[in-house]
């Protein structure tokens, strides 16, 4: 369990940071955009989807946090039982980083950039899958937003595989 603390402790300091950076990404988007509640345009890359996908980030990272919070509070605790459980749930990827910037206009604001490279540098052993890391980085690398698409057809085929 001490090694598992000092683990969940540096992933929450990093956690902090991103959830910190995206929410200042958060703040300037809504500054930006406004209200976009009623636009009618919730295109990939809209600042409708833009707005969702930082806050699904924002989100995701605070969850992330608040769960290694748990964890090392039943560590500090001696509950055991209760500490690998919280563990094992601190460790599953954040699904909504990155997935969240697929949603996002290109070029990334320089917060999301960071916050995202910060978490594939220095989370990616953390939650223990390469996969994880390898998102990061398509998003990163991708020139326009992606999701949602424009054809629900294409894309059920290429990520569901289904034959036509």
């Amino acid at each position: 369990m001490v090694d598992d603390r000092r683990d969940l402790a540096e992933a929450g300091r990093i956690l902090a940071r991103v959830r910190d950076l995206l929410g200042q990404e958060e703040k300037l988007l809504r500054d930006e955009f406004g209200d976009v509640r009623r636009s009618g345009d919730h295109s990939a890359g809209s600042p409708a989807q833009t707005l969702q996908g930082i806050n699904q980030m924002h989100n995701c990272a605070q969850d992330a946090l608040q769960g290694i919070a748990v964890a090392l509070g039943y560590i500090e605790l001696g509950m055991e039982d209760e500490a690998r459980r919280w563990t094992a749930r601190a460790r599953r990827t954040p699904v909504g980083i990155p997935s969240g910037a697929e949603r996002m206009r290109r070029p990334l604001g320089a917060s999301t950039i960071e916050a995202l490279e910060l978490a594939r540098t220095h989370l990616g052993g953390f939650f223990r899958t390469e996969a994880w890391a390898m998102s990061v980085d398509i998003v990163l690398l991708s020139p326009q937003a992606t999701y949602p698409p424009d054809d629900w057809r294409e894309y059920d085929r290429r990520h569901l595989h289904k034959p036509e």
